[in-house]
């Protein structure tokens, strides 16, 4: 079964149309990677997969239930959002953040339980970060965030994670990382993972599917190897490009 799935999905602001019949199926363990220039619609999309704007047109479904019959506790329990942007304000430790993944599975005024905490160092010491357990998060790097933000999705322990642009003023080394880390979690936990990426390279390398869009339309959509060709990006983005294969994977070259 798909666990998130897009019908002719449209958008509007006024009338100016955003999304245009936008379509799209992703189901457990598969990765899908939504690319396009800036103002292709990437942001709406994810919004509108959020349930935070209601679409004018087509229908969104979540495990084959209109996403309109989920109240938003429920809805959290099925799917979980990892921002671009997160600023940290207040002084949470990293268990604190991680912790509040549960929310949505707790009942009003009830206090995570000692295996609550426990499913916390789990997923910190699963990614890796589990040294960052009692730190402040407002005292960690960019990189670390990341991973804090996505611990916090594996406790909420949903079915599908929705990212935005997870790898964004990151340096080399934590987009590699993180980028492992998502394929790795979707594969071994069979989460749905639904993420909007720039570079095309991230997403021939860890996706099972491609969404790639151009004023708001499907442009193409599939498997990465025919989604993501020298034709497409100059479509897409005016860029000439070739794609090439290097020590075993595809990548792009700008001309």
């Amino acid at each position: 079964m798909n666990i998130i799935e897009a019908k002719d999905l449209c958008f509007s602001y006024g009338n100016s149309k955003i999304l245009k019949n936008v379509s799209f199926e992703a189901g457990a363990s598969e990765v899908l990677s939504i690319l396009g220039p800036n103002g292709a619609g990437k942001t709406t999309l994810l919004n509108c997969l959020l349930n935070l704007v209601k679409p004018s047109g087509g229908e969104i479904f979540i495990k084959g239930r209109p996403i309109g019959c989920y109240d938003r506790k429920e809805y959290c329990r099925i799917v979980s959002f990892v921002p671009q942007i997160h600023k940290p304000v207040f002084d949470f430790t990293v268990e604190e953040i991680v912790l509040m993944g549960k929310n949505p599975h707790l009942s009003d005024f009830t206090l995570p339980s000692a295996v609550e905490r426990e499913h916390v160092s789990k997923a910190l010491d699963e990614l890796k970060i589990i040294h960052l357990k009692n730190r402040y998060y407002t005292q960690i790097s960019g990189g670390e965030l990341q991973l804090v933000l996505i611990a916090r999705a594996i406790v909420q322990a949903t079915q599908a994670v929705i990212l935005d642009e997870p790898v964004a003023h990151l340096d080399l080394k934590n987009q590699i990382e993180i980028m492992k880390m998502i394929r790795k979690l979707a594969t071994e936990r069979k989460i749905c993972v639904i993420m909007v990426v720039h570079d095309p390279c991230h997403a021939l390398a860890y996706s099972d599917k491609v969404l790639l869009l151009k004023e708001g339309e499907n442009f193409a959509a599939g498997g990465p190897d025919e989604t993501i060709t020298a034709d497409n990006i100059h479509s897409v983005y005016g860029v000439r490009a070739r794609v090439v294969e290097f020590a075993g994977r595809k990548i792009v070259i700008p001309e």
